[in-house]
C-alpha cells in the first residue's frame, strides 16, 4: 500500500514520477553498471528481457528491480518463463 505521507509503498521508497520503461542508459544506471556491460548482459540473456517496439528496446523498471533484489541470477529469464507456464 502506498503511504502518501512518507512516500513509501510497502515500506520501500516510491516515486510516481519514475518511468516504467527504461532505455539502456537508464537501465544500466539502475543496475550500477556501464551501458556497454549492461548491453553485454542483455545479449547473453542474463538480464530480464527487453520490451521491443520496432527497433527500440526498453526494460521494465519493475523487472530490473526484481532481478537485482533476487541477486542478479543469470538464469532469470528461464525462471520467469517456467513460472509463467
Amino acid at each position: 500500500m502506498k503511504d502518501k505521507k512518507s512516500g513509501e509503498r510497502d515500506g520501500k521508497p516510491y516515486t510516481s514520477d519514475a518511468p516504467m520503461l527504461l532505455n539502456v542508459k537508464e537501465a544500466a544506471a539502475l543496475c550500477t553498471v556501464s551501458e556497454s556491460y549492461f548491453y553485454k548482459l542483455h545479449q547473453k540473456g542474463f538480464v530480464p528481457k527487453a520490451v521491443c517496439a520496432g527497433n527500440v528496446k526498453r526494460w521494465r523498471r519493475s523487472d530490473l528491480v526484481a532481478w537485482v533484489e533476487a541477486g542478479c541470477p543469470k538464469d532469470w529469464n528461464q525462471q520467469t518463463n517456467e513460472e509463467g507456464e
